[in-house]
């Protein structure tokens, strides 16, 4: 009798789970490779002609900014004009950390409504940011031609990535 109950309850318990209604606006957020870790905070950036790059003086993040900046207008016609450090709406801020967690190549990035934050240890990580950023916009952002119509929302996150092994490597068999 004290198995059929268990039994019971298991069932019962993988029917509600199975049968609940799943909520269809939610969409993954999915960055090749995988991040160490991702947290959706709910909500969205706002990317448009207003924005603003904020970065430091420093050589090698000015031309991850250029980078950034000329991969951004393309589709979406946007300039991405500098801003101000401490500017608290509408930017995008790269910074420079000391955290030793992170190493050379890692960085977080906060997504929020009015701003997003990439912060690394130096230009390596500054720059995988920005890959990540770019992939959490529409896929139209890869285009080569501008693109009307698309709402460029960034979706609201912490992230937190670096390498998972210090070198990187390929293994081919031929």
């Amino acid at each position: 009798m004290k198995r059929f109950i268990s039994l019971f309850l298991i069932v019962s318990v993988l029917v509600h789970y199975s049968c609940t209604k799943k909520d269809e606006n939610f969409e993954p957020i999915s960055i090749i490779p995988q991040p160490v870790k991702i947290e959706p905070t709910g909500g969205t950036f706002d990317l448009n002609a207003n924005t603003k790059l904020v970065f430091p003086e420093d050589e090698s993040i000015r031309q991850i900014a250029g980078l950034l900046s000329g991969w951004i207008k393309i589709p979406t016609g946007f300039d991405l004009p500098p801003g101000e450090m401490g500017s608290r709406k509408n930017v995008i801020q790269l910074e420079l950390v000391g955290n030793n967690e992170l190493g050379t190549e890692g960085y977080e990035m906060e997504v929020t409504n009015k701003k997003i934050v990439i912060r690394a240890n130096g230009s390596n990580g500054l720059f995988y940011g920005v890959q990540s950023l770019l992939q959490l916009l529409p896929v139209e952002i890869f285009s080569n031609k501008k693109e009307n119509g698309i709402s460029w929302e960034v979706p609201c996150c912490r992230i937190t990535d670096k390498p998972r092994f210090q070198w990187r490597g390929m293994h081919m068999d031929v």
